[in-house]
């Protein structure tokens, strides 16, 4: 439902042009996910062997580490193996929610080429449906270590990080902004935006103690959630430049040359999560647990910066854009030992396109992508002080895609 409103037709405040909208969206969303919990499956490990010939091979005849199936006694062996029977179980995990998404928009011309305009909305960010898969399998017996202080057979889990019961992001929104039309194809603006944010959605390593049982047996498991909504508050704010600009009053063909560009800057406040020395159950020693509270929002970089220089005039169009941002966030917990947080460096890309139309049914173009061959660094997070030491360098090649397209 929305209403419309403005000053078009009336006295009130008749030097300025007023206009804008008031309305509201009822959103439900309904969500059924299926998957299975995955038991180990002892006996195939085994392969045929007895206990005593599989723990010879495991242990290349020497001492199985405390906790793990070899150091059992062997009525505790049988209890494992009836309970690690390779069993998949269905898992069915229905889900659904409704959300009333309020929105108010007002634009007021000052003059006709300089406009201010408030927006406020009430938005939701759905998790991806690949995020929502159910599913979780329990990796087998934990080594009893200094971190994990177990001291009786215990399980763990694994699984693709995924939650069928996530609820969405909500967020309130408000942008101010300014724009400045000082030329026919000429565009400067600034805007200021807030976002308060709620049930984020991270990697929650927070470890929980349940229980799990199969065919009659049941054992304690270190279960690693995922990901989570964060039961608090946070909020987003920043600010944005951009620019625009066709050179029309230079002459010939010059007049279809051209400009843009666009800043941003981000910054984020109570979105930091975690301990503030998370260690990986049984892999990372003391000096590789890290500060999880210090680590930024994943994937969101404080700075970027867009540039581009175009030309079209008649059949032609050509365009050259550098795209760069700064470091951030891959990921909270790499997929490998020793499962540390992993940070992209400052990067930049620059790309390039050429087209010539034929006709108005003809035309052919011309695509290059990282035409500087740029490479991508990463470092690895290493202790609670946030030391970054180098992990990875990544160079894409230049590509170039040739397109004939027509238009019958």
């Amino acid at each position: 439902m929305q209403l419309n409103f403005g000053n078009d037709s009336t006295d009130f405040l008749s030097n300025l042009e007023i206009s804008g909208n008031v309305g509201v969206r009822v959103v439900h969303t309904q969500n059924d996910a299926t998957g299975y919990l995955i038991l180990p499956n002892q006996p195939l490990a085994q392969n045929g062997a007895s206990i005593a010939t599989y723990c010879a091979i495991q242990t290349s005849g020497g001492t199985a580490a405390p906790g793990t199936f070899c150091a059992l006694t062997p009525a505790q062996q049988q209890q494992y193996t009836t309970f690690a029977n390779g069993t998949y179980t269905p898992i069915t995990a229905p889900n659904s929610y409704n959300n009333v998404l309020p929105s108010f928009n007002l634009a007021i011309g000052w003059t006709h080429n300089l406009i201010s305009r408030f927006a406020y909305s009430g938005a939701i960010y759905r998790p991806s449906l690949q995020s929502l898969a159910a599913g979780q399998g329990v990796s087998g017996l934990l080594p009893y270590t200094p971190s994990n202080g177990l001291t009786t057979p215990t399980v763990g889990n694994y699984q693709s990080g995924t939650n069928p019961y996530l609820k969405p992001i909500t967020a309130q929104n408000f942008d101010l902004t300014t724009e400045w039309y000082f030329a026919n194809v000429g565009q400067l603006s600034a805007t200021l935006f807030w976002k308060k944010l709620n049930n984020i959605i991270q990697y929650d390593t927070s470890v929980t103690n349940v229980a799990v049982t199969n065919n009659g047996v049941t054992y304690p498991e270190i279960y690693t959630a995922g990901l989570a909504n964060l039961n608090h508050k946070a909020s987003v704010h920043g600010a944005e430049l951009a620019y625009q600009q066709t050179f029309s009053f230079l002459p010939g063909w010059l007049s279809g040359l051209g400009a843009n560009a666009n800043y941003t800057y981000i910054k984020p406040i109570g979105m930091n999560f975690g301990s503030v020395n998370y260690c990986a159950y049984g892999y990372a020693a003391a000096t590789q647990c890290v500060n999880q509270t210090k680590l930024p929002p994943q994937e969101l970089s404080r700075d970027s910066l867009n540039l581009g220089l175009y030309y079209g005039k008649g059949p032609f169009n050509a365009k050259v854009v550098w795209n760069w941002r700064s470091a951030f966030l891959i990921t909270a917990t790499e997929a490998d030992y020793p499962f540390l947080p992993v940070m992209a460096t400052g990067q930049g890309q620059m790309d390039a396109s050429l087209s010539y139309a034929f006709n108005k049914h003809v035309k052919i173009s011309l695509q290059a992508a990282n035409i500087l061959n740029s490479t991508y660094k990463t470092h690895e997070i290493v202790n609670t002080s946030g030391l970054q030491v180098p992990k990875g360098f990544f160079r894409f090649d230049t590509r170039y895609d040739l397109t004939l397209s027509m238009d019958l």
